[in-house]
């Protein structure tokens, strides 16, 4: 059995993934967006739904990362940060 000190380890990493993934996201977003047209839009919406499936599969029982995915794969940032604070 773990220690109280190794799941809050874990459960940082864990943050620490999702937020890195995160932060990459919108600076691609941005990046996209300076450049313009469907094109941009589109590999957004790949590299998000591909980063997505390889998060989910690394975190599958928690609640608040399940929401967490749920609302960046749909563009809800500010629910993400909400999510984001409570694992």
């Amino acid at each position: 059995m773990k220690t109280f000190e190794q799941y809050e380890v874990l459960a940082l990493e864990s943050k620490k993934i999702l937020f890195d993934a995160y932060a990459k996201e919108q600076v691609l977003e941005s990046e996209y967006q300076k450049k313009g047209g469907i094109h941009a839009g589109i590999e957004v919406y790949k590299w998000r739904n591909s980063e997505v499936e390889k998060i989910e599969n690394e975190f599958k029982n928690n609640s608040h990362r399940a929401l967490f995915l749920k609302a960046w794969n749909n563009g809800d940032f500010s629910i993400c940060d909400y999510h984001l604070d409570r694992f």
